[in-house]
């Protein structure tokens, strides 16, 4: 028996609760059976310093997995988001294209409703020019024409003017377009 053993039962009486009691302390302070406990301890210490730091280093993976995790949601989200965003400037793009393609067939109709109009506009100008140039010189004609029968009027109203002022005298016969010029000699 220990000493601590036989402390103890100098210390309590011996009755048969307390003999069993004292079994029982005694088997606890064994010396072989301390040393196997304190082994047992020792490699429960053992056991339960390398569950925490196994536990420890999950911690640790989980928080870096769980960093990681958010970091690449983050990633995802930031990634839709441009891509969302991506989406938006190409639709606003192809409307913007349709806009500008219609702005050019527009264009294009002006310019060929334009160029259609000046055509028309110059060979109806090309026309009159034609016109203008006939009737100008039916105006010519019309006008050489008419100075060569004003003058042959002119003849006849003089040869008229004198031969009627010969024979009867100024008073009875005055031509229509040629009046008395004043030179003859009715004056």
């Amino acid at each position: 028996m220990s000493l601590h053993c036989s402390k103890l039962k100098s210390v309590h009486p011996t009755s048969t609760t307390s003999k069993k009691k004292n079994e029982a302390i005694e088997k606890a302070y064994d010396g072989s059976d301390i040393l196997s406990r304190h082994h047992n301890r020792a490699d429960d210490r053992r056991s339960i310093k390398e569950f925490t730091n196994k536990r420890r280093e999950m911690l640790m993976l989980n928080m870096s997995i769980s960093t990681q995790q958010e970091e690449i949601d983050k990633l995802h989200k930031d990634l839709e988001r441009k891509e969302q965003v991506l989406q938006e400037k190409e639709a606003s793009l192809n409307e913007s294209m349709k806009k500008f393609d219609c702005f050019l067939k527009e264009l294009d109709q002006k310019a060929q409703q334009a160029a259609k109009l000046l055509d028309e506009q110059l060979h109806t100008k090309a026309d009159k020019e034609k016109s203008l140039k006939k009737m100008t010189q039916q105006n010519h004609i019309a006008k050489s024409g008419m100075r060569q029968k004003s003058d042959k009027i002119e003849q006849c109203d003089a040869l008229v003017h004198r031969t009627y002022h010969h024979h009867f005298g100024f008073w009875h016969y005055t031509p229509r377009r040629l009046r008395c010029c004043g030179h003859c000699c009715c004056h």
